[in-house]
């Protein structure tokens, strides 16, 4: 796992899934951590913690986006939020498992929670890095290539 193992110490709250009723146990930053994310494995069970305003690999994928697709930074559009899901599917799986573009997941039973708080503390824990280690690894072609093909598969599924 290497530069997975570092990471940070998350608070989780406890949000109940409308589905299934389960309590979750949901990791949130605070309200001033920017350029910081919390990413979830596909399955719902496993959380990572990026960096992203430090990563290179995130850089690397919003200056595609920016080239190939006219993505803007500077304010919200739907452009950003397909650029966040081709990051996130970017980064090296989570022991095996990939990231979900649909945090957070009840890991019960898969639904998307439709509303989650910081009003009951569920617990404190500790979540690895997310990394991109594959991604860097890869040609400037190839990587544009990868980019172009999540952005696809993002804006028309």
């Amino acid at each position: 796992m290497g530069a997975q193992t570092r990471g940070r110490s998350v608070r989780f709250f406890t949000n109940t899934c409308t589905t299934c009723a389960n309590n979750v146990g949901v990791p949130l930053l605070s309200d001033f951590a920017y350029g910081e994310m919390i990413f979830q494995t596909d399955n719902g069970k496993d959380f990572a913690y990026a960096e992203v305003i430090a990563e290179d690999a995130w850089s690397i994928i919003a200056g595609i986006c920016e080239n190939e697709f006219g993505l803007g930074r500077k304010k919200p559009s739907p452009k950003l939020q397909v650029f966040h899901c081709v990051a996130i599917r970017c980064a090296d799986p989570l022991d095996g498992r990939p990231y979900t573009t649909h945090f957070p997941l009840c890991p019960r039973c898969g639904a998307k929670l439709t509303s989650y708080g910081d009003n009951q503390i569920h617990h404190d824990g500790h979540v690895p890095r997310a990394t991109w280690q594959r991604f860097m690894s890869l040609s400037p072609e190839a990587r544009k290539s990868l980019v172009r093909k999540l952005w696809n598969e993002e804006v028309d599924p």
